[in-house]
């Protein structure tokens, strides 16, 4: 920081230097126009003296101003890093079972879950194992070859209760709203750096470490799975489409969460 200040320092001190020296080629030039050939000391000191006082508080007030900007926004730097631990430590935190059924993430006992330990961080490693198992299916196998080969046919939900691939898509299927609540705080947060008085890089060294520690496994997900098509058993019909993962809503983050750390208002991260 106080390398960039110096630097900045000197960048105005040349500017003055150089405006200094123009005005003095400048009165130069006056004084031989109007045949005034013998150099007047005074003539020139009060055409330049106050120049050069109002160029120096000018200066003086920029550097000021760009000083207090910096300071201000390394300490505001500290602030926001102490929260983002105390964050990442409420992200990182294991989420009961209750909460986990509240949402729908039931324990299969035929299909052994990591529910313990489970949170708002590796959640979608739990997906993954199980996203795996499905296309490893036979059931899910047959049923995508006939669903690509039949002009993509609905299927019904009681003939898929009795697949054995069910539990595991009930179990992806539900994190569709998992994440929501707190995502909704890592969004408030992002929200609080961009309208801080942060300096720019300060900022995108925030918005980085976010998507680096807190994200980067749920973009990863839905730029690589999110195409997947799966039978969609939240659908209110009887008959249930095959509709692609990310249809389901669990990519509604995405544009949000990307622009926010690109320093982009948006207001569509939602808990629905």
């Amino acid at each position: 920081m106080n390398l960039k200040l110096n630097r900045l320092k000197t960048n105005y001190l040349l500017i003055v230097v150089g405006v200094l020296v123009a005005a003095d080629l400048i009165t130069r030039f006056w004084f031989w126009r109007d045949l005034h050939l013998v150099f007047d000391a005074s003539n020139f000191n009060n055409i330049v003296t106050p120049i050069a006082a109002i160029l120096s508080v000018f200066l003086f007030t920029y550097l000021a101003y760009k000083q207090y900007q910096l300071q201000l926004s390394s300490n505001l730097k500290q602030n926001f890093d102490r929260e983002f631990d105390d964050l990442y430590k409420k992200l990182n935190a294991e989420i009961g079972e209750k909460v986990l059924i509240g949402v729908g993430i039931r324990p299969n006992h035929q299909v052994k879950y990591t529910l313990k330990g489970m949170n708002s961080l590796n959640y979608i490693n739990e997906i993954i194992v199980a996203f795996e198992r499905i296309f490893a299916d036979p059931d899910f196998i047959k049923d995508h070859t006939d669903y690509l080969n039949n002009n993509k046919i609905k299927l019904h939900k009681s003939y898929l209760q009795n697949r054995t691939y069910y539990d595991d898509l009930r179990f992806v299927l539900a994190f569709s709203n998992f994440p929501s609540a707190k995502y909704m705080e890592v969004g408030f947060f992002l929200d609080q750096i961009n309208d801080s008085k942060l300096v720019e890089p300060d900022k995108k060294y925030l918005r980085n470490k976010i998507e680096a520690y807190c994200l980067e496994p749920y973009f990863n997900f839905v730029m690589h799975h999110g195409g997947v098509e799966v039978p969609d058993l939240f659908e209110r019909s009887h008959e249930v489409s095959w509709n692609k993962f990310r249809a389901t809503g669990f990519d509604r983050h995405f544009k949000p969460f990307r622009d926010k750390l690109s320093g982009i208002h948006n207001d569509d991260l939602t808990l629905s």
